[in-house]
């Protein structure tokens, strides 16, 4: 569990539940050091979802929000590994 609560860790889950249901690669990263955290391209350094090296959100959203942007963007640009 992460320590900054249990809201990311449900998001997390759910943008691994949405990244399986499109097919799309999913992978977590948790910053551990202050200085992880500062170096992050996060706004807040504490949170993220990114396609493609591209922010998509800055705070925690639900499955069916992230759906929506993934969809958008996965339809102009496709996906990469």
């Amino acid at each position: 569990m992460s320590r900054s609560g249990p809201w990311s860790f449900q998001t997390a889950a759910a943008a691994l539940r949405a990244a399986e249901e499109l097919g799309i690669p999913f992978r977590r990263i948790d910053l551990e050091t202050c200085q992880e955290a500062q170096d992050s391209p996060c706004v807040y350094g504490v949170f993220g979802i990114f396609l493609n090296g591209k922010l998509l959100s800055y705070h925690p959203i639900g499955k069916k929000r992230l759906l929506e942007l993934l969809q958008a963007r996965t339809g102009d640009e496709g996906v990469h590994e």
